[in-house]
């Protein structure tokens, strides 16, 4: 896990994914296999990204996303409180990703809607848990600021559901992880950056400008490891969900550290006509 930061400056908290982790992901799913460099981490991304690109590639288990924000909310669940906005506005994106909004020539301030849900829930031994998603989305671009689910839809339907309540889904062209923290792509990503360094967590907007991005490109065994830890599974399920199978695909996997590690998903159409060869 990413470590705690004392004195954090004022920004949205951290975001997470509803998968199931383990205990040392880099020990265990990221060793070596026959033919893979990072295990069962790119076994898993290689999967998704055939069922992504190639509509014919079998075992897919992602539908076609058909939730409706507004159904969702208005719906009531026999002993199950509903869910609540916590926000509905037009607000700047976490400060976390300016740096990169910036480069990528993309609006920075006063142009993003910023939506918040939450639910409570209980767990299997009756704890309270809560349901809380904190998206900010902008045209082309959405960022991903909280995401934790205890019960209900998955945060990538929820997602594109709100996306397309602003801009046709086919926009759609960057999805942005705000301070990733997950237990399983946090420390795969550290290690595919260089391992960690202390000093990325520190540094000011103006050393955080001169970074430069390390870029996972389409098919490498390091984009497929990525795609293939929770946090991708998780976009990668939001591609399945919004577009028809077969006609886009995420190009590149770009991440930074700034008070954490930042991830930005590229989109692109997937080239036609894609020809794929059964090894």
């Amino acid at each position: 896990m990413a470590p705690v930061i004392n004195n954090l400056p004022s920004g949205n908290p951290p975001a997470d994914v509803d998968y199931p982790v383990e205990a040392d992901p880099i020990k265990t799913a990221a060793d070596p296999i026959a033919g893979y460099q990072f295990g069962r981490y790119q076994i898993m991304g290689a999967d998704r990204q055939m069922w992504i690109e190639d509509p014919s590639t079998p075992m897919c288990p992602v539908e076609p996303s058909l939730l409706d924000i507004n159904a969702m909310i208005t719906a009531f669940t026999r002993g199950q409180p509903t869910w609540y906005i916590e926000y509905d506005r037009i607000w700047d994106p976490p400060f976390r990703i300016l740096v990169d909004l910036e480069r990528m020539d993309l609006p920075t301030t006063g142009h993003y809607h910023q939506f918040t849900i939450c639910k409570e829930s209980t767990n299997k031994g009756r704890r309270p848990v809560p349901n809380h998603h904190d998206l900010f989305t902008g045209l082309g671009v959405l960022v991903v600021a909280l995401m934790y689910r205890a019960d209900g839809p998955m945060w990538s339907d929820i997602a594109i559901a709100q996306y397309k309540t602003r801009f046709p889904i086919d926009t759609l062209r960057h999805i942005y992880i705000d301070n990733c923290t997950n237990s399983e792509t946090e420390p795969l990503v550290t290690m595919l950056m260089g391992g960690p360094q202390d000093a990325w967590y520190g540094i000011t907007p103006q050393q955080s400008k001169i970074q430069v991005p390390t870029v996972f490109e389409y098919g490498t065994p390091s984009y497929q490891a990525i795609l293939g830890s929770a946090t991708g599974k998780a976009v990668a399920a939001l591609i399945l969900g919004a577009f028809p199978r077969g006609t886009w695909r995420i190009a590149k996997i770009a991440c930074w550290y700034y008070w954490g590690i930042n991830m930005r998903f590229d989109i692109e159409p997937v080239p036609q006509p894609y020809l794929y060869t059964k090894p």
